[in-house]
């Protein structure tokens, strides 16, 4: 009687079953992976938006800080004009000097005032304060010709950053009224120094 021979079956039964849990085991590592890349693209996008966002706020912040600064050069132009003296034959750079010269140093304490200028009806500049300041920018004083009537407003970078505010001003004439435009301007340094210390954030002009 012959004896029949044992089968490989259940060796073949086990190999299959590594051979799957293998593979198995490579797509979960495939899934992990991917899950992981995902993730990291995810929180990489999430993180340049919130920095993007973050950047808008703050350059909205010191353009806001920026204007307010304006505002405050033109409203100090108005009322150094109105304590100028106003003498319908008197020379307006001449009697605006005179000012500065008794009440300059306020002006440059307690508002950064770097320096006063005052444009004539023809345009030109006839008093720069205080003597040896830097001059106006080219560009300027034609945007300031071309409108007399209106407030101009500009950063001039020459041997500095400095903001300018152009205000026109109606003086009495014998005549009849006169224009002219009083322009002052700041150092832009103290804002982004003030702007840096409120928000810890860079600012390149």
């Amino acid at each position: 009687m012959n004896t029949p021979a044992p089968t490989e079956r259940p060796a073949a039964n086990l190999s299959l079953r590594w051979k799957a849990l293998a593979a198995l085991s490579l797509v979960l590592v495939l899934v992990n992976a991917s899950l992981a890349v995902l993730a990291y693209w995810q929180l990489k996008h999430q993180f340049q938006a919130q920095q993007q966002a973050l950047r808008e706020r703050q350059s909205a912040q010191f353009m806001a800080m920026i204007q307010d600064r304006y505002e405050q050069m033109g409203r100090l132009a108005n009322v150094m004009r109105q304590l100028t003296p106003d003498h319908q034959d008197g020379d307006p750079s001449a009697e605006l000097r005179d000012l500065l010269d008794a009440n300059g140093v306020m002006l440059t304490l307690d508002w950064d005032v770097l320096s006063v200028h005052w444009l004539n009806e023809g345009g030109q500049a006839d008093l720069l304060w205080p003597d040896g300041s830097e001059p106006l920018p080219e560009g300027l004083l034609a945007k300031a010709r071309a409108t007399p009537d209106e407030p101009v407003q500009a950063l001039g970078c020459a041997s500095e950053c400095r903001q300018y505010a152009v205000q026109p001003q109606i003086l009495d004439g014998r005549d009849g009224p006169r224009t002219g435009a009083l322009i002052l301007s700041r150092s832009l340094a103290d804002a982004v120094l003030a702007f840096h210390a409120l928000t810890g954030a860079e600012v390149a002009i």
